[in-house]
């Protein structure tokens, strides 16, 4: 990432903004942004974060920081119990965990159905 690149992606030209502008409103539309670069993972070294325009680096850091609380959230959601464990890891990975929990309770509810039907044959 280099200094004006956030600008470029929301459709501004660097060249006509400050490097040191940090006005709410161009803030708040990079911000958006950065949220998304972050969350696909995105990083940065410390000289491409020195050489970001001034309203990029508060975006980034405001994004950085709703990411930490979100993930808090989710792991307090998670501490409620299997359930919302499971809604967490859901929302995490796109549902597989959703997915393998039901296969998983599904095989488990036949092994036991035919184990009593072994069960009720063998007295018979």
């Amino acid at each position: 990432m280099t200094g004006g690149d956030l600008l470029r992606v929301a459709g501004l030209d660097p060249s006509q903004i400050d490097r040191n502008d940090i006005r709410s409103e161009l803030v708040a539309l990079l911000t958006r942004y950065a949220s998304h670069f972050l969350e696909g993972g995105g990083s940065f070294s410390l000289s491409e974060w020195a050489d970001l325009y001034a309203c990029e680096r508060v975006a980034l850091a405001s994004a950085g920081k709703a990411r930490a609380v979100k993930q808090a959230l989710r792991v307090g959601q998670a501490a409620q119990g299997s359930l919302e464990a499971l809604r967490v890891k859901a929302e995490i990975d796109g549902g597989e965990s959703h997915d393998d929990e039901a296969i998983r309770a599904t095989v488990i509810g036949v092994q036991q159905g035919l184990k009593g039907l072994r069960g009720r044959y063998a007295n018979t």
